[in-house]
């Protein structure tokens, strides 16, 4: 899989810089960058095989840092409810 560089951005936000990486980036608007630049009109889209395996989505900070993480959002795109997340 091919990691790609997520844009820096303004503000205290720790993915500004860092590399995100996924199981799957099927669509070129729709790759694993997109699911941290903190815009909801963008997505990462993760397409698995029906295996039931699911799918991940990584995120290295900037500069090889390490930092807790205390919190954080996800939000759900608008196109399709079956691929939700779910608990």
């Amino acid at each position: 899989l091919e990691a790609r560089e997520v844009p820096a951005l303004l503000g205290p936000d720790l993915t500004a810089g860092g590399i995100a990486a996924a199981s799957s980036q099927p669509i070129g608007t729709m790759q694993a960058p997109k699911g941290f630049d903190d815009d909801t009109a963008t997505k990462w889209l993760a397409n698995t095989d029906g295996s039931g395996g699911g799918a991940w989505l990584r995120y290295q900070f900037a500069g090889g840092a390490a930092h807790a993480v205390n919190r954080y959002t996800l939000t759900s795109a608008n196109n399709d409810y079956r691929r939700d997340p779910r608990d």
